[in-house]
């Protein structure tokens, strides 16, 4: 099986070497790779009907939960640039992420409602939100997953030096700036952490630290790339962490 050089050729490649291995433990029964593969590709497919384009800018702000999961390969099937927002910013400082990155679309779970529409409502052109709901993510309010056209889905068109996601620093030093990283760039470093780690499909990865931040979603990808298993943590808290990793049967995370 030859390597992927995509975000969504990562989802793919799981599928070609175990779609019916557990992709999701958190929840019972587990969610397969086929099934996640399956969510992801519906969704892309809402996002296109709701005009994203290959190129397009698209923010999330979500905990660590499958929908987060769901949503960075839903936008790497639409060609997008996921645009992953940090939840612990004050309004003022969401809407200059807003204002730079300019996303087309934001998906955000309806618990950031007030912090958003504060922040969205100073910007000169807002972007349109579909709000999520308290699920799992495969059906949010406002952007239901669409029938897939045909037998299969295809991907929108994508070369590995696209940009792929476009994270923001935590501005400490002044405001924050946006870095864009190309599929080349993030399928690498997962594919490389498979080595260095020696990740393996019976490895189950705890979402611990935030998803928006790169110390954990370099993780979506690379256990992804092995057929692992994800298990997410939607706020840290000592004794809840110590039990996901107990209950989940966690083998491997990354604490900052």
């Amino acid at each position: 099986m030859s390597q992927p050089n995509t975000t969504w050729g990562l989802l793919e490649h799981a599928i070609g070497r175990a779609p019916e291995a557990p992709a999701i433990v958190t929840g019972r029964p587990p969610v397969t790779y086929a099934a996640l593969h399956h969510s992801a590709a519906s969704l892309a497919t809402a996002l296109r009907g709701r005009g994203v384009a290959r190129g397009d800018r698209v923010a999330l702000m979500e905990r660590n939960t499958p929908a987060f999961l769901t949503w960075t390969f839903a936008c790497a099937g639409a060609g997008a640039v996921l645009v992953p927002l940090n939840h612990r910013l004050a309004a003022v400082e969401l809407r200059a992420v807003l204002a730079d990155a300019a996303p087309r679309l934001l998906l955000a779970h309806e618990d950031f409602r007030p912090a958003l529409e504060a922040a969205i409502k100073g910007l000169d052109a807002p972007p349109a939100v579909a709000w999520l709901g308290t699920g799992e993510g495969s059906a949010p309010m406002g952007l239901r997953p669409a029938p897939l056209p045909g037998p299969a889905f295809l991907p929108a068109p994508c070369e590995p030096d696209d940009v792929c996601h476009l994270y923001y620093t935590s501005g400490t030093t002044g405001r924050p700036k946006g870095v864009p990283l190309s599929h080349r760039n993030v399928v690498q470093h997962a594919l490389a952490a498979t080595s260095e780690l020696d990740l393996a499909e019976d490895d189950v990865w705890g979402h611990i630290a935030p998803m928006f931040h790169l110390a954990d979603a370099w993780a979506s990808l690379a256990i992804t790339a092995v057929a692992g298993q994800h298990a997410f943590l939607p706020e840290f808290e000592a004794e809840a962490a110590l039990a996901l990793m107990t209950e989940r049967g966690v083998t491997v995370s990354n604490l900052v």
